[in-house]
This record gives structure tokens, sequence and C-alpha cells, in this order.
């Protein structure tokens, strides 16, 4: 008989695991803070006090959570079939990656279009594909 424990070892990897799978599903749900942020959005893109807005005025900038809930549906499938392919690992450091990026170019979008693009898709893209990952492990 063999005096080394094997069994500590794996107990405190799935509890490291289970951390991690934790704390990226608090950071990949922030996407959904989308309405707090609405009206100080809206207000630098039209030059208006966020007080002042219409609800007419909203619609522009509020179809950029619409774009990254419809971008969140359809690439799930190919966040799945990467994570197949690649394994959990390589998909969530890229997804992470591209997270970070999504949301540091949505910082200087300069008009709506651009808005949508880096955060509405690249971010929304990137995150996905990270939540199916643990959730599979």
């Amino acid at each position: 008989m063999s005096s080394i424990r094997t069994s500590s070892s794996p107990s405190v990897n799935r509890w490291v695991l289970a951390i991690a799978a934790l704390l990226m599903q608090i950071a990949l749900g922030a996407v959904y803070a989308w309405s707090v942020f609405l009206k100080p959005l809206a207000s630098l893109y039209y030059h208006i006090p966020a007080k002042q807005l219409t609800s007419a005025q909203l619609q522009p900038t509020n179809l950029t959570f619409s774009i990254a809930l419809l971008a969140l549906g359809v690439t799930a499938g190919f966040g799945g079939y990467f994570n197949n392919r690649f394994g959990p690992r390589v998909v969530a450091t890229v997804g992470g990656v591209c997270y970070g990026l999504g949301l540091f170019l949505a910082g200087f979008a300069p008009n709506l279009f651009i808005l949508y693009l880096t955060y509405g898709i690249l971010e929304v893209l990137a995150s996905v594909w990270p939540i199916l990952c643990h959730l599979q492990c």
C-alpha cells in the first residue's frame, strides 16, 4: 500500500474550479446591468441632460442591449461546439480576453454604431462562451 494521499488534490482542485466559475459568472453577468448605463450613455451621445431624455431618444441606445441578447442566443451553439473541440480552458480564456477587449473598446465608442459592434456583439460573443464552459465543468 502506498502512503501517498491522492484524494486531497482533486477536492482542492474542485473547489478552485467552483470558485473560479462563480467569479466568472458574476463578472460575465455584468451585461445585464445595461439599464444602469442607458440614460448616461444616451445623454453622452445626444448631448442632452439625462433627465430631459425622451423614450424615443433612448431607443437607439437601447438597441445595443437588443443586439447583445440576439448575439447571445445565436452564438451559444457555436460556443458549445468550440468548447467540445478546444476544451473549456481555451474557450474560457479566449472569451475572457475578448470580453475585456469588448468592454474596453465600448468605453471609447465615438458613436452608436461602434457601440453596437463593441458592446452589442464582441462583448456578448465573448461572454456567452465562458458561461457555457463552466456549466459543462
